[in-house]
Protein backbone atom coordinates (compact mmCIF):
# COMPACT_ATOMS: atom_id res chain seq x y z
CA UNK A 1 0.00 0.00 0.00
CA UNK A 2 2.81 2.41 0.88
CA UNK A 3 4.48 1.84 -2.52
CA UNK A 4 1.19 2.61 -4.27
CA UNK A 5 0.93 5.90 -2.36
CA UNK A 6 4.48 6.85 -3.31
CA UNK A 7 3.80 6.07 -6.98
CA UNK A 8 0.56 8.05 -6.82
CA UNK A 9 2.37 11.05 -5.30
CA UNK A 10 5.08 10.90 -7.97
CA UNK A 11 2.43 10.77 -10.69
CA UNK A 12 0.59 13.76 -9.24
CA UNK A 13 3.78 15.86 -9.18
CA UNK A 14 4.52 15.09 -12.85
CA UNK A 15 0.92 15.77 -13.92
CA UNK A 16 0.91 19.14 -12.13
CA UNK A 17 4.16 20.15 -13.86
CA UNK A 18 3.70 22.07 -17.08
CA UNK A 19 7.06 21.10 -18.52
CA UNK A 20 10.45 20.03 -17.22
CA UNK A 21 13.73 20.94 -18.92
CA UNK A 22 15.74 17.70 -18.82
CA UNK A 23 18.67 18.63 -21.07
CA UNK A 24 20.63 20.75 -20.78
CA UNK A 25 20.13 20.53 -17.04
CA UNK A 26 17.81 23.16 -15.61
CA UNK A 27 19.13 25.61 -13.02
CA UNK A 28 16.15 24.66 -10.88
CA UNK A 29 12.49 23.80 -10.96
CA UNK A 30 9.59 25.32 -9.07
CA UNK A 31 6.26 24.51 -10.73
CA UNK A 32 4.52 27.38 -8.94
CA UNK A 33 7.03 29.93 -10.28
CA UNK A 34 7.36 28.81 -13.92
CA UNK A 35 5.30 31.84 -14.94
CA UNK A 36 7.94 34.25 -13.58
CA UNK A 37 9.91 35.38 -16.61
CA UNK A 38 12.46 35.41 -17.85
CA UNK A 39 13.89 32.49 -15.85
CA UNK A 40 11.15 30.80 -13.81
CA UNK A 41 12.37 32.68 -10.67
CA UNK A 42 15.95 31.34 -10.84
CA UNK A 43 19.23 33.25 -11.21
CA UNK A 44 20.24 32.68 -14.85
CA UNK A 45 23.97 32.73 -14.05
CA UNK A 46 23.89 30.16 -11.20
CA UNK A 47 26.75 27.70 -11.76
CA UNK A 48 26.49 25.89 -8.42
CA UNK A 49 25.54 22.56 -10.04
CA UNK A 50 28.10 22.70 -12.82
CA UNK A 51 27.59 23.63 -16.46
CA UNK A 52 26.71 21.91 -19.73
CA UNK A 53 28.79 22.56 -22.84
CA UNK A 54 26.73 23.66 -25.85
CA UNK A 55 27.93 23.00 -29.39
CA UNK A 56 27.19 26.00 -31.58
CA UNK A 57 27.02 23.48 -34.43
CA UNK A 58 23.95 21.90 -32.83
CA UNK A 59 23.00 20.44 -29.44
CA UNK A 60 19.88 18.72 -28.19
CA UNK A 61 17.15 20.13 -25.97
CA UNK A 62 15.16 17.54 -24.00
CA UNK A 63 11.89 18.29 -22.22
CA UNK A 64 9.00 16.51 -20.55
CA UNK A 65 5.77 18.22 -21.58
CA UNK A 66 2.41 17.58 -19.93
CA UNK A 67 0.40 19.83 -22.25
CA UNK A 68 -1.10 18.36 -25.41
CA UNK A 69 -0.69 21.48 -27.58
CA UNK A 70 1.97 24.13 -27.05
CA UNK A 71 4.22 26.61 -28.79
CA UNK A 72 7.94 26.59 -27.98
CA UNK A 73 10.64 29.26 -27.98
CA UNK A 74 14.35 28.49 -27.54
CA UNK A 75 16.33 31.61 -26.68
CA UNK A 76 19.86 32.28 -25.48
CA UNK A 77 21.62 35.15 -23.72
CA UNK A 78 25.22 35.75 -22.83
CA UNK A 79 25.83 35.28 -19.10
CA UNK A 80 27.24 38.81 -19.05
CA UNK A 81 23.79 40.18 -20.05
CA UNK A 82 21.21 37.56 -18.99
CA UNK A 83 18.26 39.85 -19.71
CA UNK A 84 18.90 40.11 -23.47
CA UNK A 85 17.63 36.81 -24.89
CA UNK A 86 17.90 36.14 -28.62
CA UNK A 87 15.95 33.41 -30.48
CA UNK A 88 17.87 30.31 -31.57
CA UNK A 89 15.00 29.10 -33.77
CA UNK A 90 11.71 30.49 -34.96
CA UNK A 91 8.81 29.87 -32.53
CA UNK A 92 7.08 26.56 -33.40
CA UNK A 93 4.10 24.45 -32.35
CA UNK A 94 4.05 20.91 -31.00
CA UNK A 95 1.29 18.44 -30.08
CA UNK A 96 1.42 15.44 -27.76
CA UNK A 97 2.64 14.83 -24.22
CA UNK A 98 5.69 13.07 -22.87
CA UNK A 99 9.46 13.23 -23.33
CA UNK A 100 10.53 15.17 -26.39
CA UNK A 101 14.00 15.71 -27.84
CA UNK A 102 14.63 18.63 -30.16
CA UNK A 103 17.80 17.66 -32.01
CA UNK A 104 20.61 19.78 -33.36
CA UNK A 105 19.56 23.24 -32.15
CA UNK A 106 22.44 25.45 -33.29
CA UNK A 107 23.95 28.35 -31.38
CA UNK A 108 25.82 31.47 -32.51
CA UNK A 109 29.36 30.84 -33.81
CA UNK A 110 30.48 34.27 -32.61
CA UNK A 111 29.72 33.17 -29.02
CA UNK A 112 32.27 30.30 -28.91
CA UNK A 113 34.18 30.42 -25.62
CA UNK A 114 31.64 32.66 -23.89
CA UNK A 115 29.27 31.51 -21.14
CA UNK A 116 25.61 31.70 -22.12
CA UNK A 117 22.19 30.79 -20.73
CA UNK A 118 19.54 28.80 -22.62
CA UNK A 119 15.93 29.87 -22.00
CA UNK A 120 13.10 27.49 -22.91
CA UNK A 121 9.65 29.07 -23.10
CA UNK A 122 6.42 27.11 -23.42
CA UNK A 123 3.16 28.79 -24.42
CA UNK A 124 0.29 26.54 -23.31
CA UNK A 125 -3.41 26.81 -22.57
CA UNK A 126 -2.63 28.14 -19.09
CA UNK A 127 -0.08 30.82 -20.00
CA UNK A 128 3.61 31.37 -20.63
CA UNK A 129 6.12 29.24 -18.69
CA UNK A 130 9.89 29.70 -18.36
CA UNK A 131 12.88 27.53 -17.53
CA UNK A 132 16.59 28.13 -18.02
CA UNK A 133 19.54 25.79 -18.27
CA UNK A 134 22.64 25.91 -16.21
CA UNK A 135 25.20 28.30 -17.60
CA UNK A 136 26.41 26.88 -20.90
CA UNK A 137 29.84 27.68 -22.33
CA UNK A 138 29.57 27.67 -26.12
CA UNK A 139 31.91 25.17 -27.81
CA UNK A 140 32.63 24.00 -31.32
CA UNK A 141 32.24 20.32 -30.33
CA UNK A 142 29.01 18.38 -29.90
CA UNK A 143 27.39 18.82 -26.46
CA UNK A 144 29.50 17.49 -23.60
CA UNK A 145 28.82 17.66 -19.90
CA UNK A 146 31.38 19.01 -17.47
CA UNK A 147 31.06 19.46 -13.71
Amino acid sequence: MRAANIILCLGVSVVSAHFVLDYPTSIGFDDEKLTEGPCGSFNPTDRSKGVTKWSVGGSNIGVLSTHGRVTWQFNVALASDPTKFLPLVQEFGQTGVGNICFKGVAGFASWVGQPAVLQVVQHGHDGVLYQVSRDIPCTKKKGEKMN
